[in-house]
């Protein structure tokens, strides 16, 4: 049994303390930082994501934890590193990738026909 990566700190401290601590103010930075965009430039689309906007602001709040923090923050990438796979679809994810592989192989008709019974399985 393969184990878990060991996530990065940063990704780490993100699922530690994102929903719980630092959602609410970067939802509210974000939607000030749209408006102030748009008030500057408008009809301008702003080239920066949320996700980037987001990754920034976890950055720079992990690089100013404490050693405290911090520590925890390595505790909790040892203890996901051990947690078994088991939990994953990646075998279900790896049947899909190989089901679908094979089905776009087949020819039109037997293609079609296997969807078609795929559709009916899912309805």
């Amino acid at each position: 049994m393969r184990k878990r990566r060991l996530l990065q700190p940063r990704q780490a401290y993100h699922a530690l303390t994102y929903e719980s601590q630092w959602k609410p103010e970067i939802d509210c930075e974000w939607e000030a930082l749209n408006v102030a965009w748009a008030k500057d430039q408008p009809g301008v689309p702003m080239k920066k994501t949320r996700f980037e906007f987001m990754n920034n602001f976890m950055k720079e709040k992990y690089d100013a934890e404490s050693p405290e923090m911090k520590q925890r923050v390595e505790e909790f990438r040892c203890k996901m590193a051990e947690k078994s796979p088991d939990n994953d679809n990646g075998d279900f994810q790896r049947s899909v990738f190989v089901f679908s592989r094979r089905l776009h192989g087949l020819p039109g008709r037997q293609r079609d026909r296997q969807i078609a019974a795929i559709d009916r399985i899912g309805s």
